[in-house]
């Protein structure tokens, strides 16, 4: 069974008014924390599917003084795992015709 394989082209994120050690911890080990977040997602996704996304550029995320990093990492993974599941849910949309409702 062939996993689903998602590529990002481009990915931006804006880190404004936090100290770049924090910054740089923060982005330290942001793949496999969006791993584990996808993979809370994974009856989204088929087998072998292969999701190309040409950018992802995160709106604002909000973060506080008293956040460590692992929290800011946290916050812009789950930030990334949503734009990724909005974009693949479109895309299922757009290739199937059908438009599903929340609750269905």
């Amino acid at each position: 069974m062939k996993n689903p394989k998602i590529t990002i082209n481009r990915l931006a994120i804006r880190l404004q008014g936090i100290d770049a050690d924090l910054a740089r911890a923060a982005v330290a080990g942001l793949g496999e924390e969006l791993l584990v977040k996808l993979a809370e997602q994974q009856s989204l996704f088929t087998t072998g599917e292969i999701i190309d996304i040409e950018s992802i550029n995160l709106s604002n995320i909000k973060y506080t003084k008293e956040q460590q990093s692992h929290q800011l990492r946290s916050a812009i993974a789950s930030a990334l795992t949503g734009e990724i599941v909005q974009r693949v849910r479109g895309s299922k949309i757009v290739e199937t015709g059908h438009v599903t409702s929340a609750g269905e």
